[in-house]
């Protein structure tokens, strides 16, 4: 692409953040004259690799169920207590969890209220609360089989 096409961008957040934006030809020789920076573009666009890849498996390999239960265990990641709890805060909508594992909202809302229903996440106000994430895990480790 040259520099002088404007390409339209379309950024949302779920929470606070800043956001710059630098032109490509600033962005050249800012990676030509810093080492380190090209090392870290680099380094970024390996591990963007490496989940694009493995979101790609998911969807050809796994059903809808277990594709929820590893994105419910992703964001658990973030925040897992020291007694093995997680709060996922704010709830993402049953829409954005679909958008993210290649699937409807109904499948979503589906599985998550079958989860509550047996216990292994539970809503209170605008969070998802996971009270043992192990259990998470076991279903995802029994999917990976």
């Amino acid at each position: 692409m040259s520099g002088d096409i404007q390409m339209p961008y379309s950024v949302e957040a779920a929470g606070p953040c800043t956001i710059a934006s630098i032109g490509s030809r600033a962005f050249l020789d800012i990676v030509k004259q810093d080492p380190e920076a090209l090392h870290a573009v680099v380094q970024l666009l390996v591990e963007r690799q490496q989940v694009l890849v493995e979101h790609i498996v998911e969807l050809s390999t796994l059903n809808v169920r277990s594709r929820v239960h590893k994105e419910l265990l992703r964001l658990c990641a973030e925040d897992i207590g020291a007694d093995g709890s997680a709060r996922i805060s704010p709830i993402p909508t049953h829409t954005d969890l679909a958008h993210r594992i290649g699937t409807h909202r109904e499948a979503v809302a589906r599985e998550l209220s079958y989860l509550q229903n047996i216990g292994l996440v539970l809503r209170h106000a605008k969070e998802l609360y996971v009270p043992d994430v192990s259990r998470i895990a076991d279903l995802v480790a029994k999917s990976d089989d």
